[in-house]
């Protein structure tokens, strides 16, 4: 077979693939699998700081007779969120101008993966690792497979700058409902848990919803097994004791959460509030009273 035939070929085959791949429902780490590579810059010159998220392509060995031709295949498109008086659209596959720009800086993002939504697809946050900056949801579409935009996420959305020094994040079901929420840590503490609504929106907490907020961060910090970060949820006034009491169960921390559930408000004033939380032990359910206290702002528990 001619050499220039047996290309033709081989393109038309690979681009066959490409198309039959982009019609079909990609897996559900799609966005995990393409490998994004995040850049930040003013590329339309607007004075509004957009985001090219970059995919890497997984190459394909296509063969052909004694050939081996690679095939560049995408398991999630590139896309640009692009700002516009501080709201952001995103459009997929931007153009290769748009791409390629030097308006384009690196490092000013990371992306941590989680099921937020919690329908099985792996979603992704692109958050800022530089104070002040913009954060961002992105997951899939259920209906075209596409990137979607969720969620832009400043520091006044969560009353906390997610690109601060020191600030890391993850995710974790904190509140065991199928979607996984967002936890912050400072200096490698664990300081808040913003739970995901049922949209997979992240929100910042008030009224009962604070007291909900730390109660979670309480649980994530025992299931992390981080005594230190679970007396960040605690009275002042009895982390000596709860310190002592965490040490004495060791590694069994992670264990206690998986025993409570049917948290509940009984009573809430203004600085205290009685929840209620059943324990199961072997079977046996018993209903527990947790005392909180409005110290410093911020809602711990005083008696647990």
């Amino acid at each position: 077979m001619n050499l220039t035939r047996r290309l033709i070929i081989v393109l038309c085959v690979g681009a066959a693939a490409v198309t039959s791949s982009a019609q079909t429902a990609p897996p559900g780490n799609a966005l995990q699998a393409a490998k994004y590579v995040i850049f930040s810059g003013d590329v339309d010159g607007d004075g509004d700081i957009d985001i090219l998220a970059k995919a890497t392509p997984k190459i394909v060995p296509i063969a052909l007779d004694d050939l081996s031709i690679p095939i560049a295949i995408f398991a999630s498109p590139t896309f640009l969120l692009r700002a516009n008086g501080g709201s952001y659209t995103l459009e997929s596959r931007p153009p290769a101008s748009i791409v390629s720009s030097s308006a384009w800086q690196a490092n000013t993002h990371e992306i941590v993966f989680g099921d937020f939504v919690g329908s099985g697809v792996t979603s992704m946050m692109i958050r800022a690792v530089i104070p002040g900056s913009d954060s961002f949801t992105v997951t899939r579409s259920p209906s075209t497979g596409q990137p979607s935009l969720l969620q832009k996420i400043s520091s006044s959305d969560l009353g906390v700058d997610l690109g601060a020094s020191g600030r890391a994040i993850e995710f974790r079901d904190a509140n065991h409902d199928g979607r996984a929420d967002l936890v912050v840590r400072t200096n490698g503490r664990i300081t808040g848990t913003f739970l995901a609504d049922s949209n997979g929106l992240f929100v910042r907490a008030t009224g009962n919803a604070s007291i909900e907020a730390s109660w979670y961060a309480l649980c994530t910090s025992l299931e992390a097994n981080d005594p230190a970060s679970a007396l960040n949820f605690i009275s002042i006034t009895r982390q000596s004791q709860y310190s002592a009491s965490f040490a004495a169960v060791g590694s069994q921390l992670p264990n206690l959460t998986q025993r409570w559930s049917s948290f509940a408000a009984v009573r809430v004033g203004s600085d205290f509030a009685n929840y209620l939380v059943t324990q199961t032990i072997n079977g046996v359910a018993t209903d527990y009273m947790i005392t909180f206290v409005l110290e410093d702002g911020q809602w711990v528990i005083a008696e647990l």
